[in-house]
């Protein structure tokens, strides 16, 4: 299993990742293809990621008017000062869209947790310098694939 900030913004980045046994790069990677990651750090959540979009829509309209960087030509600008205002009642979108990402993440945590605990990985390859004992490994043909949930949520 491996974690990823997946950050669209500054403040978020290596705020989640990925920790497995190895002192080289080489031992962490094996320790990742084995089965032996685990994720660390911060979940974000359906308001982290909206206030991520809404700050950078409040950091534009903010320089539309003045403040911060004022890289457009004032026409320019009072065209798309206008088209802010205009769209305002829109602006609960960024919100919908990311507690829709947020919930389509969540059924797929729920599934892949559920996938782990009735068939947890098998342990037949550990990291070399691990003190893992080895256990038969599943026949890849018996193990039942992960699936990405549907859109529908079934």
């Amino acid at each position: 299993m491996v974690a990823g900030s997946d950050a669209h913004t500054l403040r978020r980045v290596g705020r989640t990742w990925t920790t497995a046994p190895g002192r080289t790069r080489e031992e962490f990677l094996a320790g990742v293809r084995s089965g032996h990651g685990l994720p660390g750090g911060a979940h974000g959540t359906t308001a982290t990621v909206a206030g991520d979009a809404y700050g950078v829509v409040l950091r534009y309209i903010a320089s539309l008017v003045g403040f911060g960087p004022r890289d457009l030509e004032p026409a320019k600008r009072a065209a798309c000062l206008a088209f802010a205002v205009a769209s305002a009642p829109f602006q609960f979108i960024p919100w919908l869209m990311a507690a829709r990402s947020k919930a389509g993440e969540a059924r797929a945590v729920e599934q892949l947790t559920n996938y782990l605990v009735e068939r947890p990985p098998s342990l037949a390859n550990p990291p070399e310098g691990s003190k893992i004992e080895r256990e038969p490994s599943v026949p890849q043909k018996e193990r039942e694939p992960f699936r990405r949930a549907s859109p529908s949520g079934v």
